[in-house]
């Protein structure tokens, strides 16, 4: 994502508003991408777990 990619050479508020998105929208969707790739890891440890 652009944004995320870009957050540190530019402010969120100013992409934010080039793009036509909330900060919050992008804050979300942040903590979403972070919750699926946390259960996205505890379900491949389990399926490892089993294993052994």
């Amino acid at each position: 994502m652009f944004m995320e990619t870009h957050r540190f050479e530019y402010s969120i508020q100013s992409m934010a508003n080039v793009l036509g998105v909330s900060r919050s929208g992008f804050y979300q969707f942040l903590k979403r991408r972070k919750n699926e790739l946390e259960n996205i890891i505890l379900n491949l440890s389990s399926s490892f777990g089993k294993r052994g």
